[in-house]
């Protein structure tokens, strides 16, 4: 029986990890720049990160400072915000049961 429960359960962690994304647009007209940064969380994202997060030019935001979208695009008004667990944040919150959840941060700044 147990030969069979190890390829069941990562069938199963693969198939039910589920991919989302969330989304909030501006009325204003998007440039073609997108900063995509990931976020590490902890404990299903209960802990806050502990990293720097490295934006447009590899400057450091501070665990302690709060990820800002509007450092993301230098000033510039901000047009789209998505957080999303891609498939690979998902298998890894999943393989960790959730220890280690990354999130995918993308920014697309808008023209003025």
């Amino acid at each position: 029986m147990t030969r069979f429960a190890t390829p069941t359960l990562l069938l199963a962690v693969l198939l039910l990890s589920g991919c989302y994304q969330t989304a909030v647009m501006m009325d204003n007209e998007p440039s073609q720049r997108v900063e995509r940064v990931r976020v590490d969380k902890f404990l299903g994202g209960l802990l806050p990160r502990t990293q720097p997060v490295l934006a447009n030019d590899n400057d450091p935001i501070e665990p302690s400072e709060p990820l800002l979208a509007e450092d993301l695009c230098d000033g510039r008004e901000v047009h789209k915000v998505e957080t999303f667990h891609s498939f690979w944040n998902s298998v890894l919150a999943s393989v960790t049961f959730s220890i280690y959840t990354p999130v995918t941060v993308r920014v697309t700044c808008a023209t003025r």
